[in-house]
């Protein structure tokens, strides 16, 4: 549970994406949506921020960091997953303890993917918000730093 609460709290503390404008400024706040010539955010105080989309160079949704450091957890995480129910699909244990620990087992597993599916969440709604309602779509491009969408 402490994991799941950690990757909530992680993925949603960074839900400010980060707009480079093309005059050189950089704009917080958290996608709201948008139509075809602009994109709606919100600032961290709630302020409403609308930009031309023709002045947006990047978008830096947030969540990806999340979702990138959260993958090794998430991959061990399966393991501990399958284990489990392979633990769970032998003979029926004498000791009942060793069948809490197949339920356990899975469990922790399943917190494993907390992070990652925190920080997906996140980061899917954002780039959600911020697609063109028409016309091209924004690329998607991964990188050392992060992942990125460009327009």
């Amino acid at each position: 549970m402490a994991a799941w609460g950690l990757a909530a709290l992680c993925a949603h503390a960074g839900c400010a994406a980060t707009v480079a404008h093309r005059d050189g400024r950089v704009i917080e706040g958290r996608i709201t949506g948008g139509d075809r010539q602009t994109l709606a955010l919100a600032s961290a105080t709630g302020e409403p921020i609308t930009l031309d989309r023709a002045d947006i160079v990047d978008i830096d949704h947030p969540g990806d960091v999340a979702m990138l450091v959260g993958l090794p957890l998430a991959m061990v995480g399966v393991g501990v997953v399958i284990g489990g129910f392979a633990i769970a699909d032998a003979p029926p244990p004498d000791d009942p303890a060793e069948a809490e620990s197949a339920a356990e087992t899975v469990l922790t597993g399943v917190a494993l993917l907390a992070p990652t599916i925190a920080g997906a969440a996140v980061y899917i709604e954002s780039w959600v918000r911020a697609r063109r309602p028409d016309g091209p779509q924004p690329r998607v491009q991964i990188a050392p730093g992060g992942v990125r969408v460009r327009f």
